[in-house]
């Protein structure tokens, strides 16, 4: 039976999609991966809406144990343990995580790293190794492309689900330097190599991610599509993808400014606060105004910074497709935002949930669940991709922005990953 806490705090959306009762016991366990810019985001979620992980991210034998990003939920969650569910996320990039989705194997999120600390294992319910034993979902900022959706069915034999789930603005930020204002050309030149830009300032180095991130490809797909193309932003490079061939790119453009490469959002964001006019990208979460006490400051990008509202502004313009393919909706919809024109802040995309429609132990040798996993992980994506006030307050928080009306009416439509009839574990599904 559910505590009155939660049935006098809880959402009229949340009570309306049947958020589940807690199972008696042992929580169940919900594995996935993939995304770092999104993962502060999830975990705020996550520790929302389930139970708490213990957030232990190193056992390694001589290391302590050290607790991971948050210690606990955020404030105003009047949902928080309510359900018994555990989350552990490993947040290990958007490469790894489209990986492990197409594989349906856990094995691609590899090892715990001291660069990732977003809590993800939990001794209290003996979650202390990764890979994991099993798969329930990937997120990446990078969507599946038709080739990928189609080899992550066939390895299941059943169909998958894209979910975009909270837009992220890609933010181009400046170390030590506030209010610097960059038009298009700008950006296309610095992100190639030269330093020919309207602002009086000498760009120091320019910081990009070493590892596959969704953030490289957000950004990859707006510079292929807004930059001349004799800068070689284009797919012989790797653009878009979530590991561009930024040196390539510089050597053709005879590499006036220093590259630098770093592990992780975190690595990047602490390279441009480092280092007086270095510029490169991360999402907002990781720079200044969200971390306060960040040296590393969004630039403006022509005169527009990635604010909430600057995104909001895009999304208002942009026209969603209406009908849901699971093969091309991330495609349709990453690709149109970062198109040419249009008002609001324009390099953005989505954080898109990888997921498969049955969840059941006799598909993939049991790697990616059972059917109480499938059924807690579609209230899990409702109460993510909603109209709810707590999250929407958790989203806009960390400088995002939630999915809206649009794309909520998008996934409840026919072929849709939330419609009764065809969507995550509907009645047709194995059951055991």
């Amino acid at each position: 039976m559910l505590a009155r806490s939660y049935l006098a705090g809880a959402s009229v959306l949340a009570l309306a999609i049947g958020a589940p009762a807690a199972h008696a016991g042992t929580p169940a366990i919900i594995y996935g991966g993939g995304g770092q810019s999104s993962a502060k985001v999830y975990r705020d979620v996550f520790n929302c809406y389930v139970t708490l992980a213990d957030g232990i991210y190193s056992t390694t034998a001589g290391n302590p144990s050290t607790v991971a990003y948050p210690t606990g939920p955020a404030p105003g969650c009047s949902t928080q343990g309510k359900v018994n569910v555990i989350i552990p996320y490993d947040s290990v990039g958007s490469g790894p995580g489209l990986k492990a989705f197409t594989a349906a194997s856990p094995v691609p999120f590899g090892s715990p790293s001291a660069t990732n600390t977003i809590a993800y294992l939990d001794s209290t319910f003996g979650i202390t190794a990764t890979p994991y034993p099993e798969i329930q979902f990937a997120t990446s900022d990078a969507y599946l492309s038709s080739t990928q959706a189609s080899e992550a069915a066939t390895t299941v034999n059943e169909p998958i689900f894209q979910l975009p789930a909270i837009v992220e603005p890609t933010t181009i930020s400046i170390g030590q330097n506030q209010n610097v204002k960059l038009k298009t050309a700008d950006i296309c030149n610095l992100f190639s190599g030269s330093t020919n830009v309207a602002e009086k300032i000498t760009f120091s180095e320019v910081v990009v991610r070493s590892d596959s991130a969704g953030a490289s490809f957000i950004l990859a797909d707006w510079l292929a599509q807004n930059c001349p193309t004799n800068l070689g932003f284009n797919a012989t490079n790797g653009f878009p993808s979530t590991l561009p061939n930024w040196s390539a790119v510089f050597a053709a453009n005879n590499n006036k400014i220093t590259l630098v490469q770093a592990n992780g959002a975190s690595g990047v964001a602490s390279a441009i606060a480092n280092t007086k006019n270095a510029i490169g990208y991360v999402t907002p979460d990781y720079v200044y105004p969200v971390v306060a006490s960040s040296t590393a400051f969004p630039a403006y990008v022509n005169n527009v910074q990635p604010t909430v509202a600057a995104v909001k502004v895009r999304l208002a313009a942009f026209t969603y497709p209406t009908t849901y393919n699971a093969a091309t909706i991330g495609q349709q919809i990453n690709d149109g935002l970062v198109a040419p024109g249009g008002k609001g802040y324009q390099i953005i995309g989505y954080s898109f949930w990888d997921v498969y429609q049955c969840y059941s132990t006799t598909i993939a040798g049991g790697l990616i669940g059972g059917p109480t996993q499938g059924k807690d992980l579609l209230n899990l994506l409702k109460y993510l991709i909603s109209n709810n006030t707590e999250v929407q307050a958790i989203i806009n928080g960390q400088g995002f922005a939630a999915a809206g009306s649009p794309v909520i009416n998008l996934l409840n439509s026919a072929g849709g990953p939330f419609n009764a009839t065809g969507g995550i574990q509907n009645s047709a599904c194995p059951s055991k």
